[in-house]
C-alpha cells in the first residue's frame, strides 16, 4: 500500500447504499466542474496571451496561489503543493479537521491543478483527484455522521478519480491497492457507477473521451484521398505474433510494449489462426484461463494488400475495432502485414502533404495572395 495502514469496520445495508448512490452523484457533479476549470481555464487566458508563454504564467498563478493558501490558510500536513499523498494521509489520521480546511483544500487543489497541469506544464492528475476525493469524502461524513469517515474518504477518492477520468473499474483497482479495504468493494462500486453515469463524457484527458473512429473521420476530410490509397502502402511488414500455447501472463505487456490493441497468433508454421485483444486478456484472466489459444478469437476480420483504405477503414468501424491483420488474398492464412487506425492516419496525411507540395496555386489563391501583400 502507498498509503498509510488506517482500519475500518464497515458493514453495508440498503439505508447506507442510498447513501453512496448520493455520494457518487455529488462526486460526479464535483467531477464535471473539475474538468471544465482544467479544460476551460486557459483558453480564457489563450485569448491574451500567446500559448508558448501560458505555461509560464500558469506556474506564476500556481505559485502564487500555493505561497498564500499554504501559509495562511492550510495546517501543517494539508497542503495545495506536492503530490497529496502525504495530505491524505493526514486527512486519514486526523477526522476532525475544520469544515473550512477542508472546502480550502478541496476547491484549491482542483484550482491548482487547472492553472498548473491545465496550462500545459509537466505533472499528473491522478494525485489531485484523489485529494479531493479524500476531503470531499470527510466532508460528506459530516453530513452524514451515522457512516464512518475514514470508509467516505476512501470510497470518494475512487469516485473522484472515476469521474474525471472514466475509468470506474481502474479506479476501484488503484484505491484499493493503495489503501485495502476490500470490505468497501461493494460502496465502491456503487458509488463509482453513480459518478461514472453523472459525469458523462466530461474529463480531464481531453482526447479520451472521443473514440479513434470520431477523431480519425474528424481528421480526414478528403475521403477521396482514401481511394487512391492501398492497404499495401500503409501496412506495417514487421509486427509481433504469438503462439496458441504461449502464456497470458507473459505476453500481455506486448499489448503495451506494441501499442495495440489486439495481436495476431499463428502456428507453428506462421499460419494465422486467430487473434486475441485486450478484451480477450481480460476475459481469459476473469475466468482463470492460462494460454492464449484459450482466450484468443478463431474467426479473424482481415485486410489484402491489394484494398483501398477507405474499404478497410470501414471494416474497422463497422466491426468497432482497431486494427487488423492483412493477408495474402490467394492463401489467407499467410500473413503479409498488419494495420491499425494509426497507420492510416499516417499515410493519409503524407499523401496530403505530397499533393499539396505538387498543387499549383489557383488563380483566385493568387489574387488572394497578393491583395494581402498589398495591405502591407
Amino acid at each position: 500500500m502507498l498509503l498509510s495502514p488506517v482500519t475500518t469496520s464497515f458493514t453495508i445495508t440498503f439505508v447506507n447504499s442510498l447513501q453512496f448512490l448520493l455520494f457518487g452523484i455529488i462526486a460526479g457533479f464535483l467531477g464535471i466542474g473539475f474538468s471544465l476549470l482544467f479544460r476551460y481555464l486557459s483558453k480564457g487566458f489563450d485569448r491574451y496571451i500567446k500559448n508558448h508563454f501560458l505555461p509560464l504564467i500558469g506556474m506564476a498563478i500556481t505559485a502564487i496561489i500555493v505561497f498564500l493558501v499554504d501559509d495562511f490558510w492550510l495546517p501543517e500536513g494539508v497542503k495545495l503543493s506536492g503530490t497529496g499523498f502525504r495530505s491524505i494521509n493526514n486527512l486519514l489520521a486526523n477526522e476532525s479537521i475544520e469544515l473550512g480546511i477542508l472546502f480550502v483544500l478541496l476547491l484549491g487543489k482542483i484550482i491548482v491543478t487547472s492553472t498548473c497541469v491545465g496550462f500545459g506544464n509537466s505533472a499528473g492528475v491522478m494525485g489531485p483527484t484523489l485529494v479531493t476525493g479524500a476531503a470531499l469524502g470527510l466532508l460528506y461524513s459530516r453530513l452524514f455522521p451515522s457512516l464512518e469517515a475514514t470508509a467516505l474518504m476512501v470510497v470518494g477518492m475512487s469516485a473522484m478519480h472515476t469521474s474525471t477520468t472514466k475509468t470506474p473499474i481502474a479506479s476501484m483497482i488503484l484505491v484499493l491497492e493503495m489503501v485495502g479495504f476490500p470490505n468497501l468493494i461493494i460502496p465502491i462500486i456503487l458509488t463509482n457507477a453513480m459518478a461514472f453515469i453523472i459525469s458523462m463524457d466530461f474529463s480531464l484527458y481531453k482526447g479520451q473521451i472521443r473514440s479513434k473512429e470520431v477523431i480519425l473521420r474528424r481528421t480526414i476530410q478528403h475521403t477521396d484521398v482514401l481511394e487512391t490509397l492501398t492497404v499495401k502502402s500503409a501496412m506495417e511488414d514487421s509486427f509481433a505474433s504469438l503462439k496458441k500455447h504461449d502464456l497470458l501472463e507473459e505476453t500481455f505487456p506486448l499489448l503495451y510494449l506494441e501499442k495495440r490493441s489486439s495481436l495476431p497468433v499463428v502456428d507453428d508454421n506462421d499460419f494465422l489462426v486467430g487473434i486475441i485483444s485486450a478484451i480477450d486478456y481480460q476475459e481469459g484472466f476473469s475466468k482463470s484461463k492460462s494460454t492464449v489459444g484459450e482466450c484468443m478469437t478463431s474467426e479473424v476480420i482481415v485486410a489484402y494488400p491489394d484494398e483501398t483504405l477507405t474499404a478497410v477503414f470501414d471494416r474497422l468501424t463497422t466491426h468497432r475495432i482497431e486494427c487488423l491483420p492483412v493477408v495474402d488474398r490467394t492463401d489467407q492464412k499467410t500473413i503479409v502485414g498488419f494495420l491499425t487506425f494509426r497507420d492510416i492516419e499516417a499515410r493519409y496525411e503524407s499523401e496530403l502533404t505530397r499533393i499539396h507540395s505538387k498543387r499549383s496555386l489557383t488563380i483566385e489563391e493568387l489574387e488572394s495572395d497578393e491583395g494581402d501583400l498589398n495591405d502591407f
